[in-house]
């Protein structure tokens, strides 16, 4: 009698494996997201896969810059965005090491936004950009104090 439920559940077990399996290789084809109805706004995409990222020109625009900024906003965007691909394609780079090596890269970049920038508009800049201001543990930009790691719940052992 036991050998006829251990046979049953390995055919049960069996079976559910090779169904699932042919599933997995009948759904090959992309899924295309709806298209947006006449007036509504199309959903931006997400730069990281965390938070949607505006692109360049609206932020130039929305902050405020005049043609000869934006100019040098979207130039100093680019060479960020190339870097930073290229520093994510790097293979010979540890993980550690790419964590400084970025923040390195956005510093940069910060510097070279101030020198052409005026401070409010840097402000409003910070502000629009996606950064690390949500992330337990880690500072915000504006040199604010990180926020607290939450502690993991322990187990009650009062029982």
């Amino acid at each position: 009698m036991k050998l006829n439920k251990t046979a049953a559940l390995i055919a049960i077990i069996a079976g559910g494996v090779l169904t699932s399996g042919g599933l997995q290789a009948q759904d090959t084809a992309p899924i295309k997201p709806a298209a947006p109805a006449a007036g509504e706004a199309k959903p931006s995409a997400p730069s990281s896969g965390m938070r949607p990222a505006m692109a360049p020109e609206k932020i130039a625009k929305a902050i405020g810059l005049n043609d000869e900024q934006t100019t040098k906003f979207l130039a100093a965007m680019e060479e960020r965005k190339q870097k930073v691909a290229d520093l994510r394609a790097d293979t010979s780079v540890a993980q550690s090491e790419k964590r400084p090596k970025m923040k390195a890269i956005t510093e940069a970049t910060n510097t070279k936004l101030k020198g052409f920038m005026t401070p409010e508009q840097f402000e409003k800049y910070t502000k629009m950009t996606p950064g690390p201001r949500n992330r337990p543990g880690v500072a915000a930009p504006g040199g604010n104090a990180p926020m607290p790691v939450p502690e993991k719940p322990t187990a009650n052992t009062d029982k």
